[in-house]
């Protein structure tokens, strides 16, 4: 089994169609989605994913600490 990591940021239309052409060509995929959107996006993020259930996704969420 090949498995894909799809880094992204604020970007949901570009995840939903990557997604899709994975879900075109087969679930012979791990997918790990990281996350490190902003809460608004994320939640758009967890929709998507969701519409892809015969796909094998994992879904982290990241973020970015604050160094001052």
């Amino acid at each position: 089994m090949i498995t894909i990591i799809i880094p992204t940021y604020n970007r949901p239309q570009y995840l939903k169609r990557i997604l899709s052409y994975y879900d075109e060509y087969g679930t012979a995929y791990n997918i790990i989605v990281a996350d490190s959107s902003s809460d608004e996006i994320k939640k758009v993020n967890e929709e998507t994913i969701s519409s892809f259930s015969n796909l094998d996704i994992q879904y982290f969420n990241s973020y970015s600490a604050d160094i001052n």
